[in-house]
């Protein structure tokens, strides 16, 4: 059940870099990590945030998610590793070629 701003328990799972109970969300129970929050961060965003790599290699690279979507404000997964410091999250994603 998602929250009142829509942030759902792989949301939460992303941010903690949690790629265990992630895998087993997405791929046993079929959790739908398109899914966005009332901002329109997805789990991408989610990740920079919280300088989460794996996670962020993990939606990328397996799942085939696009590293430039950006959410209701215009920002992407790079501007949310740039604004919260996110040295490691920022490495990872320079590397996609954003």
């Amino acid at each position: 059940m998602p929250t009142d701003e829509r942030f759902s328990a792989l949301h939460f799972s992303t941010y903690h870099g949690n790629i265990e109970l992630i895998r087993l969300m997405v791929e046993e129970m079929g959790a739908d990590f398109t899914t966005k929050n009332v901002y329109g961060a997805n789990v991408l965003h989610v990740a920079a945030q919280g300088d989460q790599p794996c996670p962020l290699y993990y939606f990328v690279a397996v799942k085939d998610m696009d590293v430039n979507e950006a959410d209701n404000r215009g920002s992407t997964p790079l501007h949310w590793a740039c604004y919260s410091k996110a040295e490691f999250a920022l490495s990872y994603i320079l590397a996609m070629g954003p």
